[in-house]
């Protein structure tokens, strides 16, 4: 799992960037990038980026045609193509719960969404998982 938190942007540049998470997206990308290629087993990672009081969750699949690259090639235009290339996926059960257009939560709601959310990718790791932590299977929560 990938875990990023950084500082919620000012309320003033919020309309110009469309979705707040989009900024750390290439970040994570290549974090990505460096797990899958130490892991060669590893083939789905979790990553919650949180923003201020705003968290959200994605899973990022190995890329087919992954081409590792050192981090000083980040400026070669050919490997930022074959890293945006990797797509952020949010389960659609979260999409769902989260009720807006961000797919994101709040770390301290009053609402209990943000805990449902939490219990669903703790279940969905380890069902993804189990055989590596050794576990059993969870049971999986109604969608």
């Amino acid at each position: 799992m990938l875990v990023e938190n950084k500082p919620a942007r000012p309320k003033r540049m919020r309309k110009f960037l469309g979705s707040p998470y989009i900024v750390i997206e290439d970040q994570t990308r290549r974090q990505a990038m460096f797990a899958f290629a130490s892991d060669p087993t590893l083939n789905t990672l979790g990553v919650i980026i949180a923003l201020g009081d705003r968290w959200q969750y994605s899973e990022i699949r190995r890329s087919a045609n992954l081409l590792l690259s050192s981090w000083s090639e980040k400026k070669d235009p050919t490997f930022a193509v074959k890293v945006r290339t990797q797509k952020f996926v949010v389960p659609a059960y979260l999409k769902r719960l989260s009720g807006n257009d961000t797919f994101s939560f709040e770390l301290m709601d009053r609402s209990g969404k943000s805990a449902v959310a939490f219990k669903f990718i703790a279940d969905r790791i380890k069902a993804r998982e189990s055989d590596f932590w050794g576990l059993p299977l969870p049971k999986p929560i109604k969608q």
